[in-house]
C-alpha cells in the first residue's frame, strides 16, 4: 500500500482528506493547531492547550461512521451560555486531552472509537502562537488578529503565476538570506495581491484566489524547480500543494539558510525568460532586493558569523583597498567632509579598516576586504560581495 503524508489545516485539509481515503493508501495527516479564533481560541484561552478545531475537522474526514456521529462532532451549541457556538467535536477533544494529558495519544484513541482511516498527528505537542512582523514594524501575536489586521507581512509573498520567473527567484534568494531573522518564508502561487489604492489595501490575498489548474500543478512544481536551482549554494525549500476557494495553489516554503550568503546566478541573468541581475539579495519590509555596501557587510557577516569582522587578512594590505569604493561608501553613509577630504591611509585608520601588523606595515581587515577590495575571493576564501551600483 502506498503512504502519502499531508500537511495543512483548514478547510483544504479536510476536503482533501475526505477525497483521499477512497483510495488504497496508508494516509498520514499532520494537522495545524495555531487557530485562535472562535471555539477553539476561547477553549485554548480557558484550558490552556493547542487548537483543537482543524483536528475535529480531519477526524471528521476521515473517519468511516454512520453519518449521525459526523453530524455529532460538527454540532455547535446555540445558547447563551459560555457553550454556545462550541462544537461537541472540540469539547470532546478538549476532554480527553485533559484526561490523557497527551495530545497524540488522545488523537489515537478517538482515532479507534471513530474508526479513522489513517494517521492523525498535531504538528507540534506545544501551544503555539503565530507571530506577524509586519511592513511598518508592528509585531502582531495571534491567527485571528493578523487575519483582522490586514497588514502587509513581510516574510510572506503572493504571485499570480509562476512565469514571474525573476521576482520569484530573488524573493526566494532573499528568503533563504534572511536578512530580517525571520523564521521562514512563504511564497503562494496561484494568489494574487489586492492593490487598491482607494482602500489603501494591498499585499493581502484576493479572493476567490485565481489558483493552478490541477493538471499543471505537476508541470508547475517542476518548473519551479528548475528556476530554483539558479541560487547558489542550493536552497532548502518545500512545495506544498493545498486548495482553497476550491481551487489548487502552491506554497514555496524557504527555509533560513546556514551556508550562505544565497546568490542568483550569471546564468538567470543573461537568460531572456528571466533577466535578474545576478546578486545577493536580502529582504527589508516586503522589499526583494540588492543591498546596499553596509547591508552587504552586515550579511556577509551574518554568515561568516562574526569571527571574521576585526581580524587582520592574512595577506591583503592597504593597497588592496579601493580608495574610489571607500569615499563611494563615505559619500553614501553621509560621513563628514574632513574624513571624505582625507589622504587614502588617514581615511582607513578613521574608519579602522587597517591595523599595524606584528610583522611591519599595515594589514586590512577581513571586513575590509571583502568590503572595499576590488576582487576579495584572491584575498579570501570565504566569497566575493556583488557590489549593486
Amino acid at each position: 500500500m502506498k503512504k502519502i503524508v499531508v500537511l495543512g489545516g483548514g478547510t483544504g485539509l479536510s476536503v482533501l482528506l475526505r477525497g483521499l481515503k477512497q483510495f488504497p493508501l496508508d494516509i498520514t495527516a499532520i494537522v495545524t493547531v495555531a487557530d485562535d479564533g472562535s471555539s477553539s481560541g476561547r477553549l485554548r484561552e480557558e484550558f490552556d492547550i493547542f487548537a483543537v478545531g482543524d483536528l475535529r475537522n480531519v477526524l471528521v474526514s476521515l473517519s468511516e461512521v454512520e453519518p449521525l456521529i459526523e453530524d455529532l462532532l460538527q454540532y455547535r451549541f446555540v445558547t447563551d451560555s459560555s457553550l454556545n457556538n462550541h462544537p461537541m467535536g472540540n469539547l470532546l477533544l478538549t476532554a480527553l486531552y485533559n484526561i490523557t494529558g497527551n495530545l497524540t495519544e488522545s488523537l489515537r484513541s478517538l482515532s479507534k472509537i471513530f474508526n479513522i482511516k489513517g494517521t492523525i498527528l498535531p504538528f507540534t505537542e506545544e501551544n503555539p502562537v503565530l507571530i506577524a512582523h509586519t511592513t511598518d514594524g508592528k509585531i502582531i501575536e495571534g491567527e485571528s488578529n493578523i487575519t483582522k489586521a490586514g497588514k502587509e507581512i513581510d516574510y510572506i509573498e503572493y504571485k499570480k503565476s509562476a512565469t514571474f520567473k525573476n521576482k520569484i527567484l530573488k524573493t526566494v534568494c532573499a528568503f533563504a538570506n534572511n536578512y530580517m531573522n525571520r523564521e521562514i518564508g512563504l511564497l503562494f502561487i496561484g494568489v494574487e495581491e489586492v492593490n487598491d489604492p482607494k482602500t489603501e489595501e494591498k499585499a493581502i490575498p484576493q479572493r476567490p484566489i485565481c489558483g493552478v489548474e490541477e493538471s499543471l500543478i505537476e508541470s508547475t512544481e517542476n518548473s519551479l524547480k528548475q528556476l530554483l536551482a539558479n541560487i547558489h549554494p542550493k536552497v532548502s525549500y518545500h512545495l506544498i500543494t493545498d486548495i482553497i476557494d476550491d481551487r489548487n495553489y502552491i506554497i514555496v516554503a524557504v527555509e533560513p539558510g546556514t551556508s550562505g550568503p544565497y546568490q542568483t546566478s550569471d546564468k538567470a541573468e543573461n537568460d531572456k525568460d528571466i533577466s535578474l541581475k545576478a546578486g545577493r539579495y536580502i529582504r527589508v519590509r516586503r522589499d526583494s532586493r540588492l543591498p546596499n555596501f553596509k547591508e552587504e557587510y552586515e550579511l556577509l557577516r551574518k554568515f561568516a558569523h562574526d569571527v571574521f569582522s576585526s581580524n587582520l587578512n592574512e595577506t591583503a594590505t592597504l593597497d588592496d583597498l579601493n580608495y574610489e569604493y571607500i569615499k563611494e561608501y563615505l559619500i553614501a553613509t553621509n560621513a563628514r567632509e574632513d574624513i571624505r577630504n582625507q589622504s587614502k591611509l588617514d581615511m582607513a585608520k578613521s574608519m579602522g579598516l587597517i591595523s599595524e601588523s606584528e610583522y611591519g606595515g599595515y594589514r586590512a581587515k577581513n571586513f575590509a576586504v571583502l568590503m572595499f577590495a576590488e576582487r576579495p575571493c584572491l584575498l579570501y576564501t570565504f566569497s566575493e560581495p556583488t557590489r549593486p551600483y
